[in-house]
């Protein structure tokens, strides 16, 4: 199994994107959240970043200046490796934001759309959500990528 390094990049045209509210899992005392979901659907491994670029649409297609909160613990910043992403395999993280109106003088976003930049593609889907923040910056929480466990590698997913 060659490592991720080895293995040629991920090309949008060879994902899909999805985001799984997980029956309302994320949701909470003025938070909420989804799990961003990535399958490749090529016949081959490819190597995806681990800690992709996101980018948040209203739903007249502006760009919405959100961005991903620094990583906890970590400074200057992660270092994030290449996921070995097989043929039918999915890669997920969990994002988190604040949903209510919870800051003196904050601002919120209607958001319509997520997107996801894959080299030089980006894969879009549809995230109706609100995301709040305070007036010095909106930010959601983004860990890097994890491979899907529940997905045999061995096999193209099926479900």
């Amino acid at each position: 199994m060659p490592a991720a390094a080895a293995l040629p990049l991920c090309r949008a045209s060879d994902l899909s994107l999805a985001v799984d509210a997980e029956h309302g899992a994320f949701d909470g005392m003025s938070h909420s959240g989804t799990l961003l979901v990535i399958r490749n659907l090529a016949p081959h491994a490819c190597a995806l970043a681990g800690l992709p670029t996101l980018t948040l649409r209203s739903a007249g297609g502006k760009s919405l200046p959100i961005t991903r909160a620094a990583p906890r613990f970590m400074h200057p910043g992660p270092v994030i490796v290449p996921l070995r992403l097989a043929a039918g395999a999915e890669a997920t993280a969990a994002l988190r934001w604040v949903a209510g109106a919870v800051y003196d003088h904050g601002r919120c976003y209607a958001v319509a759309s997520l997107g996801v930049a894959i080299g030089t593609g980006t894969i879009r889907t549809g995230l109706p959500a609100r995301i709040c923040g305070p007036a010095s910056g909106v930010t959601i929480e983004q860990p890097p990528l994890r491979l899907d466990p529940r997905v045999d590698e061995a096999s193209p997913a099926t479900r």
